[in-house]
């Protein structure tokens, strides 16, 4: 067993050793990150980790000296917002909402901030090539750069994408979209795919796959996973308000692309019947779904269809049943069809 380890150990220097000396042939390409107040953690440090790894110089920049991220983290920036080296790669991370000029942090109070939407037309001009993570795309969207290209985002938003840019292409079954020079990406984890699948580009994808080993990470860029393309996606996200709160119990979750199953345990003293009726009328206000039947016996459920813009059928049902005293059980289920009867 220990001899096993120490060859594992070997074959990831190896590797690790390798990129640095591939990579040292030439200067070094320079990775700007951009950094804001409620940026997404993951969001810039997967990327920085594998483009760092891949030997790159890799650099935060940020409006301020200091910034919080999500979740708290206090970061300092390597450099203020126009005193960074030049970039070759510009990385624009996302974070908290899309509202343009919300107050407190993330995306959408940037998207207001003129000062850095500039410099992310600037930078942009400049750099070889511009990768975004997560809800970090409608920064790029605002600076104008997604017009007339193919792009993604987090699953939660892609249906605003061309709010912010009316001639982007919406991508919902990529979890990374390359259109040469700009790439927008996935949410969150899928930001490190991202900075893989750069890495490959410039230097070659068994270098991409040796800095996927160096720090364990299953890269599967052919997996064909993408979290909006799953089938709970197409439930109306409004249905959620109905129940949803920190006492929300999620007791079942499962499902692929063709099928979700989900399972909800809820304090209430509603009746069965009154939380069916206030989800039936927030998933009425879909109008892409159609109510097919709507029951009251023992369990209160009611059956819905849709026939999607790619001309796919689907099935859904929600179930709320009574399981002891002030608690609800919320049962949702969504199939894939061949077609879609009455």
């Amino acid at each position: 067993m220990l001899k096993m380890i120490g060859i594992a150990c070997v074959f990831s220097f190896l590797l690790n050793f390798q990129t640095h000396a591939q990579s040292n042939t030439k200067q070094p390409l320079n990775a700007a990150i951009l950094l804001f107040d409620g940026v997404q953690i993951i969001d810039y440090t997967g990327p920085y980790e594998l483009l760092g790894g891949a030997r790159f110089n890799v650099y935060t920049v940020a409006e301020k000296r200091t910034i919080t991220t999500a979740f708290g983290m206090s970061v300092n920036p390597t450099y203020i917002l126009g005193n960074e080296p030049k970039p070759d790669i510009l990385v624009i991370p996302g974070g908290g909402n899309i509202t343009p000029g919300a107050q407190g942090e993330g995306v959408g109070a940037q998207l207001e901030n003129i000062t850095v939407i500039d410099w992310i037309k600037k930078r942009a001009k400049e750099s070889q090539y511009v990768m975004s993570v997560c809800n970090g795309a409608f920064l790029l969207a605002k600076a104008g750069l997604l017009e007339g290209l193919r792009s993604t985002t987090t699953s939660f938003f892609i249906k605003d994408l061309k709010s912010f840019s009316p001639n982007t292409i919406p991508v919902w079954d990529e979890r990374v979209v390359d259109n040469g020079k700009i790439l927008t990406t996935a949410g969150l984890s899928a930001g490190m795919d991202g900075a893989l699948h750069l890495i490959g580009k410039i230097l070659g994808k068994a270098e991409a796959q040796g800095v996927a080993l160096g720090i364990e990470y299953n890269w599967q860029p052919e997996s064909g996973y993408a979290r909006a393309a799953l089938a709970d996606t197409k439930l109306p996200g409004a249905i959620y308000e109905v129940f949803y709160s920190a006492n929300a119990r999620l007791v079942t979750i499962d499902g692929d692309k063709r099928q979700w199953n989900e399972v909800w345990l809820i304090p209430s003293t509603k009746p069965a019947k009154q939380v069916l009726d206030e989800i039936n009328k927030k998933w009425a206000a879909d109008q892409s779904w159609n109510l097919v039947t709507s029951k009251d016996n023992a369990n209160s459920k009611s059956e819905w269809k849709l026939a999607d813009k790619n001309g796919v059928y689907w099935r859904a049902t929600v179930e709320v049943k009574s399981t002891g005293t002030n608690q609800l059980n919320i049962a949702f289920e969504i199939n894939k069809t061949d077609k879609i009867s009455n």
